[in-house]
Parts: structure tokens; sequence; C-alpha cells
């Protein structure tokens, strides 16, 4: 189970991922938000973020994309 830090990490990326195109663009706008706030920040918390990224992914793989007249059967007449 990821800890505190990585937690908030993850909400931090899945925030930042509305405004970005690519989970990459997320992470590292994460990165510099927490280099903005104490130099060095994101190096010193490398494998949180990495932690967090992963989790983000995971969100995503766990979509399942549906297509717009994908019905497996005919529904009733009303």
């Amino acid at each position: 189970m990821p800890g505190p830090q990585v937690d908030k990490l993850h909400e931090r990326i899945s925030q930042a991922m509305s405004r970005f195109s690519s989970l990459d663009a997320a992470v590292e706008s994460v990165r510099e938000e927490l280099d903005t706030l104490s130099p060095g920040l994101a190096i010193m918390l490398q494998a949180e973020i990495e932690e967090a990224k992963m989790l983000v992914a995971l969100q995503f793989e766990q979509v399942e994309i549906l297509h717009r007249y994908s019905v497996i059967r005919k529904r009733p007449q009303w």
C-alpha cells in the first residue's frame, strides 16, 4: 500500500492530467511545482513520483473504451 506522499502525488498527477495531453507532461508539471516549493524536492521524491505515476497509468489501463454503437443485443420495445 502506498504511503501518504505517494497518495498525494497520485492525486496531484491525476488532477494535472486534465490540463495536459500526456501522463509524462502531467508528471513534469508536478515535478516543477515541487521544485518551486523547495528546489531539489522533486529529486528527493523521485521514487515516490515514479510510484504515483505508475498508479495513474494503471488507472487508465482499467478504462474500457466502448464504441458508440456497441450494443450486444437489441433492447426490447417499450
